[in-house]
């Protein structure tokens, strides 16, 4: 029996050894057993030979063996592969992974016990007959039929259809699997799916995170971090239960509600204007009226600027100091999330968009040193790092930062 899997594993090699670089082109991060294990974990003691978990983006299979791991064994190999058979479904566009998957599950069978037999090359092909190729947007007889759905939808971006209830455009494919999969179980299915950040953080994804809360139920968002070393991605873990009775869509839901982590009663949006700098520099003409420009390679962090040796035409907004931009570029384990500069002086200023303009309503100087002691404390740190793991910080995260200043 080894040698026969080895030489099928052969053919399963494509599934295992795609270089990071094509992964990453196409979206495509193995969810990795150790992943799998822990997020499969709240699935445990919930699985029965009733039980039916599907997996629409299923890849080599990692989900469906962590899922494999709580449900009925038997004595026998082929006696529990048959219950296995009843509950496990997937679907993937690569053969590859397909096979992968079916040798993965037989091996762990073996490894959870189940006496050895002699098993053909061409029964294991022939085993799960519900893991198939396929697009797992369009299955949806596999997740009608579904008591669990759990996934790692591929990240990639696609254009949406002109029917997209909450975008248009290119967005992450994740969301339209979720999208899709939300509309399509039966109430009381529970959905298990790891997502990229951006779905749970991003403003261009506020009416996806409310269309899906009107669908599920029992939500809960779980922050894991980056995903691996090969996919500079961080992710969260989203579980929630098929609602008996789909809700409107509102920004009162409760996913969204987590999404944005409780409203403080005041918050830098309450004295700040903010908005991202207007110049985009690769985009727009030099041309108009010469002004002092702020870039991030110009402003100092946690300085004051009063002066601006760089200057350039620019037709659009400028702005009068003072003000205090921040660096969009932002992730989890800088020492600081909102590195900060005050802009002082008389002369209006044309910023760059890879800076955040905030401009306080009390329009003095001391209404930027208190901003500037707020980004810099550790409570905005922490603040901002269960907010967002994006690599950006947004308009709307800096905007619903907590007000804490003492003097407040």
């Amino acid at each position: 029996m080894a040698a026969m899997m080895r030489k099928h594993q052969d053919r399963c090699a494509y599934a295992l050894s795609i270089k990071p670089t094509g992964r990453r082109r196409d979206g495509i991060f193995f969810t990795g057993s150790s992943l799998a294990e822990s997020v499969s974990a709240s699935l445990g003691g919930r699985l029965s030979r009733t039980s039916v978990i599907t997996d629409p983006a299923c890849g080599s299979g990692d989900l469906l063996i962590a899922c494999a791991r709580h449900l009925p064994k038997k004595r026998g190999l082929w006696e529990t592969l048959t219950v296995w058979e009843r509950c496990l479904q997937g679907a993937d566009i690569h053969q590859e992974f397909v096979d992968s998957t079916k040798l993965r599950l037989v091996l762990q069978a073996v490894a959870l016990g189940a006496d050895r037999t002699r098993i053909r090359r061409d029964e294991i092909t022939r085993l799960f007959p519900k893991i198939n190729v396929g697009n797992g947007l369009t299955a949806i007889d596999k997740l009608k039929n579904s008591t669990h759905v759990v996934t790692n939808p591929p990240f990639a971006m696609v254009s949406v259809s002109s029917e997209c209830e909450w975008t248009s455009g290119i967005v992450n494919s994740a969301a339209v699997f979720l999208d899709v999969t939300t509309r399509s179980i039966e109430p009381g299915t529970r959905v298990l799916a790891i997502l990229p950040d951006v779905l749970r953080s991003g403003s261009r994804y506020l009416k996806w995170r409310e269309l899906i809360a009107s669908r599920l139920t029992d939500v809960s968002l779980s922050m894991i971090g980056q995903f691996s070393r090969y996919a500079d991605v961080d992710v969260f873990v989203l579980r929630g239960k098929k609602r008996a009775s789909v809700t409107a869509p509102s920004s009162s839901a409760s996913l969204q509600k987590q999404a944005r982590h409780a409203v403080a009663r005041s918050t830098v949006g309450d004295r700040y204007i903010v908005h991202v700098g207007p110049v985009v520099p690769h985009r727009h003409k030099r041309a108009g009226k010469s002004f002092p420009y702020l870039t991030p390679q110009n402003s100092p962090p946690w300085e004051t600027v009063t002066k601006i040796d760089t200057h350039r035409r620019f037709s659009g907004s400028v702005f009068r100091p003072p003000f205090v931009v921040v660096r969009r570029t932002s992730r989890p384990g800088d020492r600081h999330r909102a590195v900060c500069t005050i802009i002082t002086g008389h002369a209006n200023v044309a910023v760059e968009n890879h800076l955040i303009l905030l401009i306080p309503h009390a329009r003095t100087l001391h209404a930027c040193q208190e901003l500037l002691r707020l980004m810099k404390s550790p409570q905005t740190n922490r603040w901002l790092n269960h907010r967002m793991c994006c690599r950006h910080l947004t308009v709307s995260a800096v905007k619903s930062i907590p007000w804490t200043l003492e003097s407040a």
